[in-house]
Order: structure tokens, then C-alpha cells, then sequence
């Protein structure tokens, strides 16, 4: 029997999180189909263990590096012991990231000559960098390092390779999904409104994200108040946890909309979430390539998004962009997709659009699968 190929996956796995969504959903789907070739080692820099047990399960090493922010000279020092005793074994070593400061690691690889070193961009931007220079300056350092290195650039949008990458050429992986997973169910729909107390002609709206300064919700919840004045019975949901969500959870509260809002904290059962929403609204400040409007078009929702993100996330025809932070222009789009009104059965069919325009997580897969293979055969 043929000896596996080392694949070293990077990145922090944290759920709720888009990068680590895709990572685990990806990687997956490559054990399952490539499992007899490969051998995954997950480096997890994030200090949490969200995933553990989903990674226990699926017979998956993972191995803890200390948060680079909250020391850099143990993260540097765990990093070089690692790559000192395990450099010769390495044929893939990839790098999930959305920034470059931790650039540490790059450069003990370089002493080591370790080959197919893969760097992938999962932003656009990064909101810390405006509020610590000495972050900034660490980010612009490591794309110089990277720029005077021999590294394969993969990114999930064109703007999230210039990102990192500049001008350098970089080639797109798209974020993809098990698109059927996501279709429209009526059933579901009505089963969580129940649950809610929520009434089926009720106006649902709704935002799965990270509670962070990048998904904006400080905007969101000042939006839904203009909202409830023309529609004063709809309901916003938010999914997802995060360290503003106590902040947002009592700005609520001083606008007095407390009470048409429901906090419904992390949820494996996205897809039926998706179902109950008639409108998915999506303000972040940047994205990469968001998977949740991914998910959101393959389950015929309709989209309102910010559009400081790349336009090439617009897959169905139920998605459209409005200026950030202008309440007044999120607020006639909205009115114009509630106007329009939604198709359940239409509804039921966008998953096709959505896998025919190449978004599933199988093509996806074997996508990055294939590039693998053409790297160390």
C-alpha cells in the first residue's frame, strides 16, 4: 500500500466562523471521497476547541499552536518546534488566513525549504488593522516575506487575492456547499415559526453572522427600526453568538424594538432557518466570499447585502446590493423585494442555479483536491 500524502491544513477553527465552516466542510468532503491518499493535520491557531469532537469523530489530528495575539513569542516557539520535527514529512502545508501578521511561520519554513506551500485568502479587508498600527505593519511585512517566496496564492474572490496579494496572480477556489442541504422547505418553515411563536404571515427577516465589528450590526438594528415603521409587524432573527452580541442585545433595548427582535444564539439547523426567512439581510463591512449567501441563494431567500462586497456573490436573481451605512437605500431595496413577493416553488429550485453555476462543494472539492494532486502527484 501506497504511503498517504501529508496535507497540513492552517487556520483557526471556530464555530460560527466562515473560514472554519468552509474547512471543515471541504476537508470533509476530500476524507470522504480521497481519504486512502491523503493524510489531514489540522494546525489550529485559535485557541478554541470548538471542533473537537467533529474532529475526533472523523479520526483527524489536530494540533494547537497559542493565539498570536496573546503571545507572540510562544506562538513563534511553538511554531519553529513543530516544523523542526516534522518538516521532512510535509508534502502540502496550506494556509487558510484573512491577514498576514502571523507571518512567523513562512519564515521557518523558508529555513526548512519546506515546497508546496499554499497561502488562501479568505477576505477583502481586515477591521483591526485601522485600530492597531503595529498589526498593520506586521500584515504589509508578511506580504513582503510572502512576495520574495515561492507559494501557491489561492483565493475566494478577486477581491480577497489583491487583498493579500496584491498584484501578484493568484487562482480562485470557489466557497462551496452541499447545495441540496439548502433547499427551500416549506415544512421546516413552518415548524420553527411555531417554535417562535411566530405567525406564517408574519414578515421574517434575518442575519447568520458573527456578533464582531465586521458584520455591522450596530447598522442592522438601526435599519429594522426604519423597517418596523413601514412594517410594524415583521420580526428580525439573528443567528450566530460573538463578543458584541451583549452590546447589540442592549442598543436593542434603548431603541425600544427589544420585543420584535429574537436572539437565537448558534444553530447547526441553518438551512431550516433559511427557510423561515422571507428576506436575508446582510450589512457587513467587508467579506471575502460570504458562504452564507451562498447558502441563503441556494434556498431561494431573498438578499439585501452591503455593496462594499464583490458583486460576484450575485449567483440567482434574488440578490441585490445597497450602499453601506444608507439606511434610505437598504430601505427602498427592501421594499422593492418585499413588492416583488417570493415564490415558494421558485424558491424550491434555486439550488440548481446555485450548483449549476458551480458552487457545490463537491466540484469545489475536487477542485482543490486536483490541484493537490498536480503539486505532488
Amino acid at each position: 500500500m501506497k504511503d498517504k500524502k501529508q496535507i497540513w491544513i492552517v487556520g483557526g477553527m471556530i464555530k460560527g466562523v466562515g473560514i472554519s465552516q468552509y474547512i471543515f466542510n471541504t476537508y470533509k468532503y476530500m476524507q470522504n471521497k480521497h481519504g486512502e491518499n491523503i493524510q489531514l493535520t489540522f494546525i489550529n491557531e485559535s485557541g478554541k476547541h470548538d471542533y473537537d469532537k467533529e474532529f475526533s469523530d472523523l479520526g483527524w489530528k489536530m494540533v494547537y499552536i497559542s493565539p498570536w495575539k496573546e503571545n507572540p513569542l510562544l506562538y513563534f516557539w511553538q511554531w519553529f518546534n513543530l516544523l523542526r520535527k516534522n518538516h521532512k514529512y510535509i508534502n502540502i502545508i496550506h494556509f487558510h488566513y484573512d491577514q498576514l501578521s502571523k507571518f512567523w511561520p513562512f519564515l521557518v519554513l523558508k529555513f526548512y525549504r519546506v515546497k508546496n506551500i499554499i497561502v488562501h485568502s479568505h477576505n477583502s479587508a481586515n477591521s483591526d488593522m485601522s485600530k492597531r498600527k503595529f498589526m498593520m505593519f506586521s500584515h504589509k511585512l508578511g506580504k513582503k516575506i510572502l512576495s520574495n517566496m515561492k507559494i501557491y496564492r489561492l483565493a475566494v474572490s478577486t477581491p480577497a487575492g489583491k487583498w493579500l496579494f496584491d498584484s501578484s496572480a493568484f487562482k480562485i477556489i470557489k466557497n462551496g456547499i452541499n447545495t441540496k442541504k439548502f433547499r427551500f422547505d416549506e415544512e421546516k418553515r413552518g415548524d420553527l415559526r411555531k417554535r417562535f411563536d411566530i405567525n406564517n404571515d408574519t414578515y421574517v427577516f434575518g442575519n447568520i453572522g458573527r456578533f464582531k465589528e465586521q458584520k455591522n450590526h450596530r447598522f442592522l438594528i438601526e435599519l429594522f427600526k426604519k423597517v418596523l415603521e413601514v412594517y410594524p409587524e415583521s420580526k428580525l432573527v439573528l443567528v450566530g453568538i460573538g463578543p458584541l452580541e451583549e452590546e447589540i442585545k442592549r442598543y436593542t433595548s434603548e431603541l425600544g424594538i427589544q420585543k420584535s427582535i429574537l436572539f437565537v444564539g448558534l444553530r447547526d439547523n441553518i438551512p431550516d432557518f433559511l427557510s423561515m426567512f422571507d428576506m436575508l439581510l446582510f450589512p457587513s463591512l467587508y467579506e471575502g466570499f460570504p458562504i452564507a449567501l451562498v447558502e441563503a441563494q441556494a434556498n431561494g431567500a431573498p438578499i439585501v447585502y452591503s455593496n462594499t462586497i464583490t458583486n460576484e456573490i450575485e449567483i440567482t436573481n434574488e440578490i441585490v446590493s445597497a450602499k453601506l451605512n444608507d439606511k434610505n437605500d437598504w430601505l427602498n431595496k427592501i421594499k422593492c423585494r418585499i413588492e416583488k413577493k417570493s415564490n415558494f416553488n421558485k424558491r424550491k429550485s434555486d439550488y440548481k442555479v446555485v450548483k449549476e453555476a458551480g458552487y457545490d462543494i463537491g466540484s469545489e472539492s475536487e477542485k482543490l483536491y486536483d490541484f493537490y494532486v498536480n503539486l505532488i502527484g
